[in-house]
């Protein structure tokens, strides 16, 4: 928790929980819309926006194997 503190610039226990806290309220709004979009959709596709095509599986696969050369290679 010292190391937490001292990273993000906390001075005291209850700074750090409620940081905390907060962070955690914040992931359970994503994961509250994320739950409400599927509900909506009942399991379609999201539209895309207007002039964007979708992707191949190929085109998807190479981009999957991008981001993994990425990570191997530390740029992200």
């Amino acid at each position: 928790m010292q190391r937490v503190a001292a990273v993000l610039g906390l001075e005291t226990t209850a700074d750090v929980l409620r940081e905390g806290l907060r962070r955690l309220a914040v992931e359970a709004d994503e994961i509250q819309a994320a739950e409400n979009i599927r509900a909506y959709s009942q399991g379609r596709p999201a539209p895309l926006p207007e002039g964007v095509e979708s992707l191949t599986p190929e085109e998807l696969a190479e981009a999957d194997a991008e981001i993994e050369r990425g990570i191997a290679e530390g740029r992200w």
